[in-house]
């Protein structure tokens, strides 16, 4: 993930393109500005030279690429004072960041210091590290079932859930396998995956449902999601859900897809 940093210096670089494709724009461009002025349903095209004569020259029809050439030069003037502006803006924002950000000094303090300071802001990589020592209370439901082991090293119930675990982990997103949750209403539930979004500091939930042709099954888990979304956690925003079964079969490409869209 990019820090803030990078994301500044990227902007900058794409600002710097603009601002060159921009220069172009006012290459031979001609002299004064485009009026434009509405006739009813028709437009005239004026090209004023000087302020002291605003009206400006009447353009024909047969003369309209210097229409053009003009509204080109209006439009790229005005974007090279906006580019100009943000450019200064920025250039002197990274300036700041030459000795470090200040989610990065919590870092540079030392483990000695950082076992007495509680940290106040935390750099992405800190932050996901920090979550992922936090003790939780995770599911003993059928723990006998739970006899396939991920890279992460855990053991889960299914081989689905192994390939998930092992595309979050290697798509470096930490994640939680079972963990225990309160919703809104104080009912508990336990998700095959709380998912960590270290960019926007939130949680992101998984649920796979692999056993959809049983009606009993699928008649159990859609009240789930109803009471998941009674509590604030909705599809496609904070919970992303799997099916397989009849008709339904897992396709990790288009699930890695999907990860990266909320990621």
């Amino acid at each position: 993930m990019k820090t803030f940093a990078e994301e500044l210096k990227a902007r900058l670089a794409m600002l710097e393109a603009a601002r060159v494709k921009a220069l172009k724009l006012l290459e031979n461009a001609p002299e004064g500005s485009l009026r434009i002025c509405v006739r009813g349903k028709y437009l005239q095209y004026y090209q004023v030279r000087d302020s002291h004569h605003s009206h400006g020259v009447y353009i024909p029809k047969a003369n309209f690429e210097l229409v053009r050439a003009l509204a080109r030069k209006s439009y790229g003037e005005k974007l090279l004072k906006r580019i100009n502006r943000e450019k200064q803006f920025l250039e002197q924002y990274i300036e700041v960041f030459a000795d470090g950000s200040p989610e990065e000094l919590y870092d540079e303090i030392g483990k000695v210091r950082q076992a007495l300071v509680p940290p106040i802001l935390l750099t992405e990589k800190a932050f996901a590290e920090l979550w992922g020592k936090q003790p939780y209370k995770t599911s003993d439901y059928l723990e006998k079932e739970k006899i396939y082991e991920t890279k992460k090293g855990e053991k889960v119930r299914s081989k689905s859930e192994v390939l998930f675990a092992n595309m979050y982990f290697d798509m470096g997103i930490p994640y939680r396998y079972e963990q225990e949750i309160i919703l809104a209403d104080g009912s508990k539930k336990t998700p095959d995956f709380t998912l960590l979004d270290v960019k926007n500091k939130r949680l992101i939930y998984h649920e796979h449902f692999g056993r959809m042709d049983d009606d009993d099954y699928r008649e159990r888990n859609l009240r789930k999601i109803d009471e998941y979304r009674r509590n604030g956690i909705f599809v496609g925003k904070n919970l992303l859900l799997t099916f397989e079964g009849k008709g339904a079969v897992l396709n990790m490409r288009e699930m890695q897809e999907m990860v990266r869209e909320l990621f």
